[in-house]
Order: structure tokens, then sequence, then C-alpha cells
């Protein structure tokens, strides 16, 4: 299971934020450049600002919580805007201090977005209509990725993501895996419901 641990030393912020429409309208100190970026991702899912709501659990996980955002040092920490219409991950750079992001069950055919997500520990993209899993060159700290139910014929690209423990790749279209042996700290691999005839390519 994909999680990321919410752990946020200040979810509401000056202000009290309590929804996103609250950041658009300045509360909460965070940089517009993170309102416009969360902003435009709304919008080109069809969410009201007001229905998307701060998470402010405390050592919960992403994997189980509602759609929402969370707040740290001033800054967005993490996203989860699952079940929409969204088709593309839009413009994320701003979003430098992003470590949780979770878009399943849309309708993304391309991952995108992610040039300055350094930071981003754990990105859910399941469910959606991925063929491939090219741009996460920037994504040097990623240790989970769940890319399930997708149309991926390829792993190309997963090579960018040399920190990876968890990858959820079942119900694809896989019949090979050419980029998978140079992931010495992969523990955790589902390949489930795929086209392989052979695990070549998978470290022992």
């Amino acid at each position: 299971m994909l999680l990321v641990v919410l752990l946020c030393a200040d979810c509401s912020g000056p202000g009290s934020v309590e929804t996103f429409a609250d950041l658009q309208a300045g509360a909460g100190d965070v940089p517009a450049d993170d309102v416009e970026a969360v902003g435009k991702l709304l919008q080109a899912a069809g969410v009201a600002p007001e229905q998307f709501k701060v998470l402010a659990a405390r050592g919960g996980s992403l994997a189980k919580a509602p759609n929402g955002f969370l707040i740290d040092s001033g800054h967005i920490a993490a996203i989860k805007l699952s079940g929409t219409k969204l088709a593309s991950m839009a413009d994320l750079t701003p979003l430098k201090h992003l470590k949780g992001l979770s878009l399943a069950g849309n309708r993304i055919e391309q991952v995108s977005g992610l040039e300055n997500a350094g930071g981003l520990v754990s990105l859910d993209l399941s469910k959606n209509r991925l063929t491939s899993v090219e741009g996460l060159d920037a994504c040097k700290s990623l240790s989970g990725l769940k890319l399930s139910h997708n149309r991926l014929q390829t792993t190309k690209g997963l090579a960018a993501a040399p920190a990876l423990r968890t990858l959820m790749l079942d119900d694809n279209l896989l019949a090979e895996l050419p980029e998978l042996a140079g992931h010495a700290q992969l523990v955790t691999l589902e390949l489930s419901k795929n086209k392989l005839t052979s695990l070549e390519g998978v470290r022992s």
C-alpha cells in the first residue's frame, strides 16, 4: 500500500485556513505561486475551491484521506485529488516542497509537471490512462510509486527514480521489465495482471 504520513507543523496556518478558497482569499501565508498552481489543477479537475479542504489529520495517510491538501512550513506539502475528470497533471513546477501527490482515478495520459519535484516521496497515479512513465527525471527522492490499473506497455522512465522502495505495476500491459534492475532499494513490487512471460530485469 502506498502511504505518505501526514505530519503537519502548521496545517491551518495564519488566517484559519479550512478550504482552498481561504488560501485564494489570502489566508494561510502560502506563496502565490503554490496557490496558483493548485488552483489551475482544481479548475482542470472541475473541483470547486471551497470543496477542497485542508488535510489536518496527524499521523494518518494520504491513501486513506479524502480529497484535499496539506500545508507544512508555509507551503503546499501534499495533494490528494482522486476520482475527478482531470486529464492532465498541468504545471506543478511551482510546488517545490511537495512530498505527497495522489491523482488516482482520473483520466491522466502522461506524467508531467514534476520538473521541480525533487522532494516528492509518494506518488499515486493508479487508475488513469498512462501508457508510459517518462517525466520522473527530477524525482530522485521518490520512494513510493503506484501505477496500478493503467495502460503501461513499458517501464521506460523508471530508472529516473532510483530511490523506489514500493512500486505497484499490477493490471497493466507490460510484457518486459527492462528498467528495474538498477533499483537496489526496491522492497515491494506488484506485477500481477500483466503480459509478462519472464521476470528478467528484476533484481533477485
